[in-house]
């Protein structure tokens, strides 16, 4: 195993939060996964992923009014993960159910940028987003639900 000092810049963008790491010793295997930052977790490609959903989810306040990378790259991916993270997140509240909702959304917001192919047929997305108006009777909720479903039908329409 081989070791180097290498400068460990973590960026979450959301809406333009930027966390950026300092200089840190970290083990690198042969096989060039890194393992271990002086005890600190080296997050993954998909921990990472799991991470902004998070963090998008539990945010105040509405997501940028610009297309989202991530998002743009996910499409059907988001709604699994976020169907995972909601097994361990507990009741959502309203402004979370409401992003819920738009993070789906967004993430066939530009359908070209999937960069998965199982990912541009929206099954889970729309699977959640029919269990998300199950719970509820809130008819303007229902209204968003609606108007979600339909943008990424439209969307997903003519990419395959």
């Amino acid at each position: 195993m081989k070791t180097m000092a290498i400068i460990v810049s973590v960026l979450l963008s959301v809406s333009g939060s930027i966390v950026i790491g300092q200089t840190k010793q970290i083990s690198i295997s042969d096989d060039g996964k890194s393992r271990t930052s002086q005890g600190h977790k080296i997050l993954s490609a998909r921990d990472t992923v799991i991470l902004e959903l998070k963090l998008m989810l539990d945010r105040s306040g509405p997501l940028p009014n610009r297309p989202i990378p991530l998002l743009c790259r996910m499409g059907d991916g988001a709604a699994v993960e976020l169907t995972k993270i909601l097994k361990t997140h507990g009741p959502l509240a309203d402004a979370q159910r409401d992003r819920l909702v738009e993070v789906i959304r967004r993430s066939f917001e530009v359908p070209d940028a999937i960069t998965q192919p199982q990912n541009r047929t929206p099954t889970a997305s729309i699977a959640l987003l029919g269990s998300l108006v199950t719970q509820t009777t809130d008819f303007a909720f229902r209204s968003r639900v609606e108007d979600a479903e339909q943008f990424i039908l439209d969307a997903t329409a003519t990419v395959r």
